[in-house]
């Protein structure tokens, strides 16, 4: 199970990685838009997994403890 997780933040990193070495060239403008961006992505990212795992937690007891319905309320 972690091993998707692992090659999505890689993948992730190596194409900021990317992105900034396209931009760079451009200017400091440019590669300043393009952390400002990454920082943006990522904070909004993170946020969102973290709403979704704290779902994923609920569904995850209500199913455990046989209540379907609530489970299906969760979601």
């Amino acid at each position: 199970m972690s091993i998707p997780g692992i090659l999505a933040v890689i993948t992730e990193t190596v194409m900021g990685f990317i992105d900034t070495a396209m931009v760079g060239a451009l200017g400091a403008l440019a590669s300043a838009s393009i952390g400002l961006v990454m920082s943006s992505t990522w904070l909004f990212g993170e946020l969102i997994n973290s709403v979704a795992i704290g779902f994923s937690v609920q569904v995850a007891h209500a199913v455990g403890a046989g209540k379907l319905e609530r489970s299906k309320k969760d979601i």
